[in-house]
This record gives structure tokens, sequence and C-alpha cells, in this order.
């Protein structure tokens, strides 16, 4: 919406999000890890485990912009997967959004076998 309307509630859609993502990660469930590639931060990756439902979901993940490219991100997944699988799950689950900056995000979760279960639109209209 940031992009389209400009800021939202008068703050950008990071100070939104940032509060989201850290409630996220305190989470029992919340599996979470940092790729350090010298002594810099490269990455960081994050799975939620639904032992009730054996579903492994993949969570809030990225690479930064000095380390898009290396391999990084496949190496991720792979770890994520290795959880999934080390905690017995059935099932791996991932939302990622249907947009420009999350081609690259798309292309390696298919890389890793994930495919297209359904999809939707989120529509808003100014008022």
């Amino acid at each position: 919406m940031e992009k389209q309307y400009g800021v939202v509630g008068g703050r950008p859609w990071a100070y939104w999000l940032s509060n989201s993502i850290l409630e996220y990660f305190r989470a029992d469930e919340c599996r979470s890890f940092v790729v350090e590639k010298n002594g810099e931060v490269a990455a960081f990756y994050s799975y939620v485990i639904d032992k009730a439902r054996s579903v492994g979901t993949v969570g809030y993940n990225g690479v930064a912009k000095g380390h898009q490219g290396t391999g990084i991100g496949s190496l991720m997944m792979d770890r994520v997967m290795d959880g999934f699988r080390s905690e017995e799950m059935e099932y791996a689950t991932v939302l990622v959004a249907d947009n420009e900056e999350h081609v690259p995000a798309l292309r390696n979760y298919e890389k890793h076998g994930f495919h297209r279960l359904t999809g939707y639109h989120e529509l808003v209209q100014k008022l």
C-alpha cells in the first residue's frame, strides 16, 4: 500500500511490520537463525513447527543485498528443509507475495520442491 498511496497510519511500512516480526520470533514454535559471512550478517531465516498438524512453515527470511546471488538463499532453504525433516514434519508450506520483489524467493522455493497450492489477491482502495 505504501508504494501506491504513501505512508499509511503516519509511519512507514517497516515500523508496522517490525512488531509483527518480533512477536513471531518470540513464539515457542519459531526457529530462527542468522547467517554470518566474514563477521557480517549476510542473511537470516526462520520457520515454525506445528506438531499437531505435522506442518512446517517457512517464516521470515532474507539475504542482504551484498550477498544475494551467492547461494546463501538456497543454503538457507536446505537448512529449513533439514529442520522440517528432523522434527518429523509431513508437510512444508510457505507464503510468498506475488510481486516483483519476491520473484527470487519464489524461484528458490520452487527449486526446493514447493508448488503453488492456491493463490489470493489483496485488494485495497483509498477511502
